[in-house]
């Protein structure tokens, strides 16, 4: 098996699609199935199931348990490509769910690249979008050195601390027909709201159907949060979101961004990384976190948390 055979395999797992895999790697999609099958062979097992008419795959079991070693090798290559090129070059990995890499974190890469003391040439951040599951393995295989996220799951191997929270908002289209001043759930069509419920949390799901009941359904729900502005064009469409996301889309003269009476709580970001790294932080870790410090003065809409916080009001139970 060589580098290419397992980086199409993680492409196929990230996209979950063999034709979104082939796009990425600039390849036909006969191809990426021809070297997932030299992989499948070369292991003697399968990896992904292929059903006709269906656009995603899945992972066997076989499949599930090889993609941590998959990660694992692909976080080696990398360094022994860094190495190569440069073997004092060190590479700073951030991983983060999709709405904090779109809506805060990716203002951090040129902060981080414009911080006096950062040698350009030693240093090299890398800022990637997985879900949470995911996140985990890369943590654990060396792949990414610090996450940011939502919904982090209790694990003993790591340490997980409270970073920021944020308030909600409620945005609406330019052609809303809501009025500018704080708003009532009451007076909200229930049916037009473009619902994120799921990529808010526990708590704020709870809130959720405490305000608005759980029998009924909004005409569209979505987990992308990048593309709300696609859904949010009709005079009675509306969403709550985090000010980070209403802050961003103001400024992109997208929507209009009001005050919510008897708001959701706040929403949770974690800082996670390994406890490992904890004990041994490198001065690279030290620079990261110095930057990030600045960085955070820049938002003042995003609080910071409290450390000592009790976790369990926001913090899944593994």
């Amino acid at each position: 098996m060589t580098h290419w055979e397992i980086k199409t395999f993680i492409e196929i797992v990230k996209y979950r699609s063999i034709s979104k895999a082939a796009k990425k790697l600039y390849l036909t999609q006969s191809t990426v199935s021809h070297r997932i099958n030299v992989l499948e062979e070369e292991l003697g097992v399968k990896l992904i199931i292929r059903r006709k008419g269906y656009r995603s795959v899945e992972l066997t079991q076989d499949g599930e348990a090889f993609l941590p070693l998959a990660y694992e090798y692909e976080a080696l290559w990398d360094r022994i490509i860094a190495f190569s090129q440069n073997s004092s070059k060190t590479i700073f990995s951030i991983g983060c769910h999709d709405s904090l890499n779109n809506f805060i974190f990716y203002k951090l890469l040129s902060c981080l690249i414009a911080a006096p003391g950062n040698d350009k040439k030693r240093m090299t951040f890398r800022l990637e979008s997985h879900n949470t599951e995911e996140i985990y393995q890369l943590l654990e295989s060396g792949h990414i050195n610090i996450a940011f996220l939502r919904d982090p799951v209790e694990n003993r191997n790591f340490v997980i601390e409270p970073f920021f929270t944020e308030e909600f908002k409620i945005i609406v289209p330019l052609n809303s027909r809501y009025p500018d001043e704080e708003i009532s759930p009451d007076i909200l069509d229930r049916k037009k709201e473009i619902d994120l419920s799921s990529s808010w949390g526990c708590a704020f799901m709870k809130w959720h159907e405490e305000v608005f009941g759980g029998e009924w359904m909004s005409d569209i729900s979505i987990n992308a949060i990048s593309t709300i502005t696609k859904y949010l064009t009709e005079p009675d469409q509306w969403a709550i979101v985090p000010v980070s996301v209403s802050e961003e889309l103001i400024r992109s003269h997208k929507v209009r961004c009001m005050e919510l009476k008897n708001p959701p709580p706040p929403v949770y970001c974690y800082k996670v990384y390994l406890k490992s790294q904890a004990k041994v932080k490198s001065a690279m870790f030290d620079f990261f976190e110095q930057v990030l410090e600045e960085f955070m003065k820049t938002m003042p809409y995003l609080k910071r948390a409290d450390a000592s916080a009790e976790k369990d009001k926001a913090v899944k139970n593994s």
